[in-house]
């Protein structure tokens, strides 16, 4: 990491092309978001984000009138300033609400602040929408304990935030102890953790501060795992469990700069900057590289998300139709399952799978092809064992679905057709 006086440097070329959309704003008493924003695209994306360094440095290297525009941008605090900012980004949440069917007027919505900047903003933006939703808020913050005196300068961070916002403020503490895949394990207790909090609140809907940025990264990790169709559809905006995502269209750049521009305070995890996690490698190594073959990777990704997103869910509403008619008492009949085409098959035993109760978040194409590769076989018996412990067994001529192990013989009777065992 350079200096902060090295990092707003610009080569010739940037300057040349950022002279070029100076006139609108040279007669400009009042500068605003705007003016910063036909800036941005001529300037390396690592500098947006760092606006104090780089504007004061910028100052001294580019020419004297546009180093006079950029500092009066800086220093602006005007109403033009942060309004415009606001307004876009309102416009954006009202709208990935309303698509979604988000929240319901009389609703109370738990809002998840990790003291981060995307939370700090959903909280803000949303406590600005409030009243056009007809809903009421909660903040809450679920703390791991995994980061000592660091963890809970997040929770104080995100109740004074709260508190700014006059907003009511819950917490819960975790134990999550020692053991392996601990991200993993500390996702899924946050999420049972703000379940709980929801109910104790009367709370309806869970809201998120995830971005498009991370919509992005999902997607990327997901396809370098070997997700199917509806893995690389992404974070869904709205779950059944009645968690949302407000954010998922808005950039995680316009989250941080509004909450400066607010004047709240926010925190930044080090672990987002530590290249030992996998999402931490996409967002700052995989990311850049493709932003440089697309500088709309993020939002392009996005989109193909939603377009595959949709089109698992038209697939899946014919697997499950198709289901109806190929399994019975949850076994499968793999003569049934072979003569669909084979684009299809594996959409089938997936719907399948999850009646059957199996988790669908880390099952994966392999996994799904090991199945397929199981029904297709000559043998008559065999096993594929799956995520959540659960395993995939054949017997003859149908495929169940039972806990990892070596199988036991059941003691009840089972009833069975000629020429097959078990």
């Amino acid at each position: 990491m350079r200096p902060p006086q090295e990092q707003g440097r610009c080569n010739a070329a940037s300057v040349l092309r950022v002279e070029a959309v100076l006139p609108p704003f040279r007669s400009s008493a009042r500068p605003c978001a705007r003016a910063v924003a036909a800036l941005g695209p001529f300037l390396r994306d690592e500098h947006r984000s760092v606006p104090g360094a780089f504007f004061t440095d910028c100052e001294t290297t580019l020419p004297r009138e546009l180093g006079a525009v950029v500092k009066a941008c800086r220093d602006c605090q005007t109403p033009g300033t942060v309004e415009h900012l606001l307004a876009t980004l309102m416009g954006l949440v009202r709208e990935t609400v309303r698509r979604h069917d988000m929240v319901g007027a009389g609703e109370r919505v738990l809002v998840a602040v990790s003291g981060g900047a995307d939370s700090i903003g959903l909280l803000a933006i949303l406590h600005r929408l409030r009243r056009r939703f007809g809903i009421e808020l909660v903040a809450a913050h679920v703390n791991h304990r995994l980061r000592g005196e660091e963890a809970d300068a997040d929770e104080a961070c995100a109740a004074t935030a709260a508190g700014q916002l006059g907003v009511p403020f819950a917490r819960e503490a975790l134990e999550l102890g020692q053991g392996s895949n601990l991200e993993e394990r500390a996702r899924k207790e946050r999420y049972r953790a703000l379940q709980r909090l929801a109910r104790a609140h009367g709370c309806q809907k869970i809201a998120t501060g995830h971005t498009q940025d991370d919509q992005a990264e999902t997607v990327l990790l997901r396809l370098i795992r070997g997700s199917g169709l509806r893995g690389l559809g992404g974070m869904q905006a709205r779950r059944a469990d009645g968690v949302i995502r407000p954010l998922l269209d808005c950039r995680r750049a316009d989250i941080e700069r509004l909450v400066r521009r607010l004047g709240l305070a926010y925190r930044v995890d080090r672990s987002n900057y530590d290249l030992h996690f996998q999402r931490t490698r996409v967002r700052h190594r995989l990311l850049p590289l493709l932003s440089e073959l697309n500088p709309s990777i993020v939002r392009s990704l996005a989109q193909a998300a939603a377009l595959w997103s949709a089109e698992a869910e038209i697939a899946a509403a014919w697997a499950r139709e198709q289901v109806q008619g190929l399994a019975s008492s949850g076994r499968l009949d793999v003569g049934l399952l072979a003569r669909l085409p084979p684009a299809w098959q594996g959409c089938v035993l997936r719907g399948w799978l999850s009646e059957c109760g199996v988790g669908q978040r880390d099952l994966t194409a392999r996994h799904i092809q090991a199945v397929l590769r199981l029904a297709a076989g000559g043998r008559p018996s065999g096993s594929v064992v799956l995520p959540g412990g659960k395993t995939v067994r054949r017997r003859a001529t149908h495929l169940t679905v039972g806990p990892a192990g070596p199988a036991r013989i059941p003691s009840a009777p089972l009833d069975l057709r000629v020429g097959e065992a078990i």
